[in-house]
């Protein structure tokens, strides 16, 4: 167990929300940054000064197994993503002051049951009955209900300085283009069209960017330089710190990323101009099993193909077509053209309205 937070357990702070991510019910995905949403909408929502965030195992220290993907990452993997992901992502909330980890739930239980259960959430949270809530449509649901804004990500200063300092030393002088790729050995068909993208980056360069590649977090693990254009700048602490991820998307003009919820990141910051490629195509493993496809995508989602998230700025937006090399320059174009608050370009084949 870990806390910045000095109360002892018998003496919960009176203004500090205690935010709890049961993963005997709750994914070990970056599916966190929503429960993560979530809870800072009901903090700002009930007045609370303070979130502390709990993280619990299931019962015999077992993680959920509900999806394909549940079922593929194997135990060694999910306690690494609970450290590096899940408790990293904790700290882009400004009101964060702690964060715990219990792979017992007796453990977790000593504490609980000294806070109130107004100070608890989800709501009417128990560890005999667990709660989730981490889908895009339940930030959305929260938002129509509070009209409290789900963009509350924030790169942290010391990040934001090994990044300034990481710009300079590669020499990048002209706007900074993140392109964020799915490569995952997770689900292989849901991956980046790599030769598309890299035609893009050239692109790019051409007309006066700097495109920065980051990463798969599984890629950077195992992967050298030479699996990848060279020619082109990885920001490889990108993948495995969140921090720096953040940071680097925050100093970024513009942030591509393929599908996945990591890309959800630049999402949900503000002063972040981004496009995420949703194609209908790739549809998660989980859907194809239940047979919803892609309605299962707007399902959690939210919304329909071609909408965008309400509480978006303009210049977030979803692309909902396939990241072939026209679509990304594209897409590219449309947000440039946003930004200067000029007329949009003509809309790619099969993008939203």
């Amino acid at each position: 167990m870990s806390s910045q937070e000095s109360a002892r357990p018998d003496q919960p702070k009176k203004h500090t929300l205690y935010a709890v991510y049961d993963l005997a019910v709750s994914p070990i995905t970056f599916d966190v940054l929503q429960f993560l949403q979530c809870a800072e909408i009901y903090r700002r929502h009930i007045g609370f000064s303070r979130l502390s965030i709990v993280f619990v195992l299931g019962p015999d220290r077992q993680f959920r197994r509900a999806t394909p993907k549940d079922e593929a990452v194997d135990i060694p993997d999910k306690y690494w993503r609970l450290r590096h992901i899940h408790m990293e992502a904790a700290w882009l909330l400004k009101s964060c002051t702690g964060v715990n980890v219990f792979v017992d739930r007796a453990e977790a239980q000593r504490l609980l049951q000294n806070v109130p259960d107004s100070h608890i959430f989800p709501p009417q949270y128990k560890l005999a009955s667990p709660k989730w809530i981490f889908m895009v449509v339940n930030v959305l649901s929260l938002f129509r209900r509070s009209k409290i804004s789900p963009i509350v990500f924030e790169a942290t200063e010391a990040a934001l300085r090994s990044v300034d300092r990481w710009i300079e030393h590669n020499g990048l002088t002209k706007p900074i283009v993140s392109l964020t790729l799915r490569h995952s050995v997770y689900e292989a068909d849901r991956n980046a069209d790599v030769g598309a993208w890299n035609t893009f980056a050239r692109t790019l360069r051409e007309r006066g960017f700097d495109p920065v590649f980051v990463p798969d977090t599984d890629q950077a693990a195992i992967a050298n330089t030479e699996d990848y254009q060279t020619e082109f700048p990885h920001y490889w602490p990108g993948p495995v710190n969140l921090e720096l991820r953040a940071a680097l998307y925050r100093r970024s003009h513009i942030c591509m990323s393929d599908n996945g919820a990591a890309a959800f990141i630049h999402h949900w910051m503000p002063n972040c101009h981004s496009i995420i490629f949703q194609p209908p195509s790739k549809i998660p493993g989980v859907f194809r099993r239940t047979q919803e496809g892609q309605a299962g995508i707007e399902r959690v989602l939210g919304i329909k193909v071609g909408e965008q998230l309400p509480y978006c700025s303009p210049t977030q937006r979803i692309a909902w077509v396939d990241d072939t090399y026209e679509n990304l320059l594209a897409e590219f174009d449309r947000l440039e053209a946003l930004i200067a608050g000029a007329p949009q370009p003509d809309m790619v084949p099969g993008a939203d309205a």
